[in-house]
């Protein structure tokens, strides 16, 4: 996770310059003003979930600016490293919401084609206004998980319907579906837990909540994982693959 704790325009900028490289500080600069901020966090946060991943394996020392991030299919970022120090195949997904952007990382199969399921990760504010009218949205089966999931829980519908729309949101970015999570279906949900059929492909989607104290008024958002079909959320043993690590900058 990357975290805007900016406190003038100055810093990101000196960011950018440290950590993206020529190319990338051009593409920085490139970026309207009113989305910069957002951009680089998102940048950071790829470079971020990589490092993890390489650690993980044993590489040490690999360094933001090492680390290129282009647009691939489906708005899924690609990473790539220099020619002195290529980087292992990575499946790559990153999302970012309010001052947060977080993402996930994991080696990508031996003669895995672009399109096919990779990883999916979303972050979205836990307005249970908004979101609670989304209700509608779901299928009668769907609800029936929610008013389950919801009593045995005790907490507010609206709360698990945050968490369905943002586990749907996982899965389709993992299918690499462009309709959204429109096309998919809940199938379960327990605490920590969503289950999800998208595409013919089942995901286990993962979730966690984090709050903003730093915020005038508090939010909370919701932050849903997957990393692919016939995978479990916690998989890799360690919540910072979850993007789950903060970094303030």
């Amino acid at each position: 996770m990357a975290a805007d704790g900016w406190a003038d325009a100055a810093t990101p900028a000196l960011i950018a310059g440290q950590t993206l490289g020529a190319s990338g500080y051009d593409q920085y600069q490139r970026q309207p003003l009113r989305d910069r901020r957002q951009w680089l966090l998102r940048q950071l946060a790829v470079k971020d979930a990589v490092r993890l991943r390489l650690r993980r394996d044993g590489v040490e020392d690999v360094f933001p600016i090492e680390i290129g991030v282009t647009d691939g299919q489906g708005g899924q970022p690609r990473v790539h490293g220099w020619a002195q120090r290529p980087l292992p195949g990575y499946r790559v997904s990153v999302a970012s919401a309010g001052k947060f952007a977080v993402a996930m990382a994991r080696a990508a199969s031996a003669g895995a084609r672009d399109d096919e399921p990779g990883v999916g990760i979303v972050i979205t504010s836990r307005d249970l206004a908004t979101n609670g009218a989304r209700h509608c949205e779901l299928g009668a089966d769907e609800r029936v998980i929610l008013e389950s999931a919801s009593r045995d829980s005790g907490e507010q519908e609206n709360i698990w319907v945050t968490r369905f729309i943002a586990s749907k949101e996982a899965a389709a970015k993992a299918t690499g579906m462009t309709s959204g999570e429109a096309a998919c279906t809940i199938t379960g949900a327990d605490a920590g837990h969503v289950g999800v059929n998208a595409a013919d492909h089942h995901y286990q989607v993962g979730y966690r909540e984090f709050g903003d104290p730093g915020d005038i008024l508090p939010g909370r958002y919701v932050v849903a994982w997957t990393w692919g079909p016939g995978r479990v959320p916690d998989y890799e043993g360690s919540e910072e693959h979850h993007g789950l690590v903060g970094h303030e900058l």
